[in-house]
């Protein structure tokens, strides 16, 4: 396996991928213009992030190129008879956008889908094509297996034809046709099969609201299924007569159901593929929490909504849980996963594409010593998005959270929620490379490496959390535009907070725009906020206590690993904190710390791990009422949450309120 980063330029030249595990990406997204075409024969190879203008196939995934996946790709320019993406083979195309609306040229399609009688399954998910003569085509179709060729979720705007060629053979769902001229699809004409294409208005083209998205209704009357195993052959799954295994009692579940598993072992790798609507759940659950034992088995979510899974307890089962393509709006809760020494260890995963609003509550999951795993596991690249895990207990893996794997260039949204959740004896605790998620009133302690490192990916919120005796340190930044708000960050290894591009520089955006706000660091071991390598910080009515009165509680610089071209991290705004024991930079004029107080900042009992202010405290009220040019601080609630106290306030993990 090997990542080729290209540098900003226009490539006029024809790439051919032949070797296997190949990462082809840009340093900035869309810096990078091929002005030729790239064939993919080997496998395992990824391309992502790059602009196209091509004469003929901008993008050729051959018949043998297995595992391969083309991701956020960009193609503005086609010459007369020109294709987008030519796929025979690979494994995802996804998030790829052929915007031809500005070209000029004829006879152009967007996407070609040429199966083979030996190619292997491709999913095409949430491409957008605009523009093209025929917005997707498909051709030839003599594949062996044909229906795993999975076209989903995908856009076709402005096409003289919108869809061109036989569908029966293939799983074609959820994909938007509109303003396009027409159809072509064979005896299927426009509505093509349960949940497949929107219609076409003919006086606008516009689709019809939902026309691919009916949810059956829920029966007048709901049934209980019975599993036990152990139970005699041919069962009915009946309380009296239970079916023996889960398989069993899973295919034809209706709106409603309810699937009670009894105690014991079970050894099985299940799917479940539903849709039913929310007032009419299908739930599947254990008779007893924790009774029935799934060993080194496994149960899938696909094309599923509203699915409610209780109470189950996993060993050695990697991917033990799995939320596949589609699977929408469900809830595994209550779960055990526990893992032995000489196996795999038992893990969830999200892998999609496409499983959004999604929820991981009250479950515990216990890796081993071995640590090579991720407690939950989020692919990012693939419009995996809104999952919400709460309450949760981790430990033992080498993330107890990571939102992705390896390492991009660019980081999609991902609109995640991780709260009131433990992470402890991890490698890292929280590890996030997509934008936009959530991260409040966790525990985050004895990690060996940081308790929560944002990677890549801007814009997360970091609140109300208890981060603690991290080895490495407390938080990691590595992207732009974060806000830290009030948590309790203490005796951490290293730093407490550290912002650096040092990991995958000069691939990621610096570390820039981000802001550190009502938070109480205290003792961290070698720093409180340390910046490296272009971060630009601010904060702001933070407490800051440090171990020794001659050490630095900021450090802007403090690596030997800096570039040539790096510069050191700047402070943008520091003002209106608490510091005692430590030293503090010189601030310029335009820096701040005119307003800060050095002083004891007279805390309960913080070797106790309470971070409460005494009554007499001088960081209560510390800001004067009448004090109106403090800036207003991103993500808050309101204009006027510019609080007078300084440090972490009650609504944070640990700290509920002033004690006398």
């Amino acid at each position: 396996m090997g990542t080729g980063f290209i540098g900003p330029g226009i490539y006029r030249e024809n790439i051919s991928l032949t070797r296997d595990g190949l990462w082809l990406f840009p340093w900035n997204q869309y810096d990078v213009i091929i002005e030729g075409s790239i064939t993919i024969s080997g496998r395992n190879n990824i391309v992502r992030g790059l602009t196209f203008r091509s004469q003929d196939r901008a993008i050729v995934v051959e018949a043998s190129a297995s595992d391969c996946q083309l991701q956020n790709n960009r193609i503005i320019e086609l010459s007369d008879g020109g294709v987008g993406l030519y796929l025979e083979g690979g494994d995802v195309a996804i998030g790829n956008v052929i915007d031809l609306q500005d070209c000029q040229a004829k006879e152009t399609t967007g996407l070609v889908l040429h199966p083979g009688p030996s190619a292997t399954p491709v999913h095409i998910d949430h491409n957008r094509v605009a523009g093209a003569k025929c917005g997707i085509k498909i051709i030839d179709q003599q594949c062996a297996t044909p229906t795993a060729w999975i076209v989903t979720h995908n856009e076709v705007r402005h096409c003289k034809i919108g869809v061109q060629g036989q569908l029966d053979q293939l799983t074609f769902r959820y994909n938007r046709i509109w303003r396009c001229h027409g159809l072509d699809v064979g005896s299927f004409d426009i509505s093509i099969g349960q949940k497949a294409v929107y219609d076409l208005a003919e006086s606008s083209c516009e689709t019809r609201a939902d026309a691919d998205k009916q949810l059956p209704q829920a029966p007048p009357k709901t049934r209980t299924i019975y599993v036990q195993c152990g139970a005699k052959n041919g069962g009915d799954g009946t309380s009296i007569r239970p079916f023996n295994t889960l398989a069993a009692g899973l295919p034809d579940l209706l709106p409603g159901d309810t699937v009670i598993v009894g105690p014991g072992e079970y050894r099985e790798r299940v799917t479940v593929s539903a849709l039913v609507l929310k007032d009419a759940p299908i739930c599947i659950q254990s008779s007893a929490r924790h009774a029935a034992i799934f060993k080194e088995g496994s149960l899938t979510l696909e094309d599923s909504a509203n699915i409610y899974i209780d109470g189950f307890n996993f060993i050695a089962s990697p991917d033990a849980i799995t939320f596949g393509r589609d699977a929408r709006h469900c809830v595994v809760r209550n779960y055990h996963l526990t893992s032995l020494e000489d196996k795999p260890c038992s893990t969830i995963n999200v892998l999609g594409p496409s499983a959004q609003h999604n929820w991981i509550e009250d479950c515990t999951i216990e890796g081993n010593s071995i640590r090579t795993h991720d407690g939950i596991h989020l692919e990012c690249q693939r419009f995996n998005q809104h999952l919400r895990v709460r309450r949760c207990k981790i430990s033992g893996y080498y993330c107890a959270i990571q939102t992705g794997s390896g390492s991009y260039a660019s980081a999609p949204p991902g609109h995640h929620i991780i709260e009131d959740c433990e992470f402890f004896d991890n490698i890292e605790g929280v590890h996030l490379k997509m934008t936009v998620t959530i991260t409040r009133n966790c525990h985050l302690h004895h990690n060996t490496g940081f308790g929560l490192t944002v990677r890549c990916g801007a814009r997360q919120l970091i609140e109300g959390n208890r981060i603690h005796h991290n080895r490495l340190g407390g938080i990691r930044l590595h992207s732009p535009s974060h806000l830290v708000r009030n948590n309790i960050i203490y005796q951490n290894g290293d730093a407490g907070i550290l912002a650096t591009v040092i990991m995958g520089a000069p691939y990621y955006e610096p570390p820039t725009s981000i802001f550190i706000v009502n938070n109480t660091l205290w003792k961290n071991e070698k720093h409180a906020i340390r910046l490296e390598q272009e971060a630009r910080l601010s904060w702001m009515r933070n407490i800051i206590v440090g171990n020794s009165a001659d050490k630095p509680l900021v450090a802007r610089e403090d690596t030997d690993k800096k570039a040539d071209w790096d510069m050191s991290g700047a402070i943008r705004m520091a003002d209106f904190n608490l510091y005692h024991q430590g030293t503090v930079p010189l601030l310029t004029e335009h820096e701040g710390g005119e307003h800060d107080i050095f002083t004891d900042p007279r805390l309960v009992d913080p070797e106790a791990g309470d971070f409460n202010l005494k009554s007499d405290s001088p960081a209560i009220n510390a800001i004067p009422k009448d004090w109106s040019s403090l800036p207003p601080i991103p993500f808050a609630a309101s204009d006027n949450e510019q609080a007078r106290t300084l440090g972490a306030g009650p609504t944070s993990m640990g700290s509920s309120s002033l004690t006398s």
